[in-house]
């Protein structure tokens, strides 16, 4: 039920002061075709694009389920690109704001088709197509190899990591619960943009 009134509830927080709409093109979980409809119908009342801070996720390793957004025989840069246009129609935008890889391919340590989904992500950011880049699900030591030999450096974070505020190393713990997406979601270093 939740699902399918998707387009009515994500109105009715826009209309209660809510701006941040953290989604992803997973549609075992979500319908991202319908917050698009949201965000259409929030336009028509006049709010607009860049008053809303759109996030979503790539969740590169571990699809569940046929309904792939993306040829699944086709390359990880082509997949990533692919999931990431498929989102950009589904949401009828040009741009998001924020693009988090849901979590690397291994437990331990970054591969080599985790540096290849990462690169593909940079050349998003890069190309300005999404505004801020960033990782989740990942332990202490691929974030510092993340942060030693990315081109990019992730500059969001979801849980579980630690990450480096103002007032020093915070762990993501710390926050309000696991499944409160406004807490899910946060900028750390804004200065340098960066979680490194």
């Amino acid at each position: 039920m939740e699902k399918e009134a998707t387009t009515q509830l994500v109105q009715l927080a826009v209309a209660a002061g809510f701006t941040a709409i953290d989604t992803a093109n997973q549609l075992i979980h979500y319908q991202e075709a319908l917050v698009g409809e949201a965000l259409l119908a929030l336009a028509r009342q006049e709010v607009s694009r860049d008053r809303l801070f759109l996030s979503n996720q790539v969740y590169a390793n571990e699809w569940p389920g046929p309904s792939y957004p993306y040829d699944a025989s086709a390359n990880l840069t082509t997949q990533v690109t692919q999931s990431f246009d498929s989102s950009l129609a589904h949401l009828h935008t040009e741009y998001l704001d924020s693009y988090v890889l849901h979590g690397p391919y291994q437990r331990q340590g970054l591969g080599g088709a985790d540096w290849e989904v990462w690169a593909t992500i940079e050349g998003l950011y890069q190309s300005g197509r999404t505004k801020m880049i960033g990782i989740s699900n990942v332990t202490a030591g691929q974030l510092t190899q993340l942060c030693a030999q990315a081109a990019v450096k992730p500059m969001v974070g979801t849980k579980p990591l630690l990450c480096r505020t103002r007032m020093g190393q915070r762990s993501a713990g710390d926050l309000p619960g696991p499944w409160d997406h406004l807490s899910r979601l946060f900028a750390v270093d804004c200065q340098s943009r960066s979680l490194c």
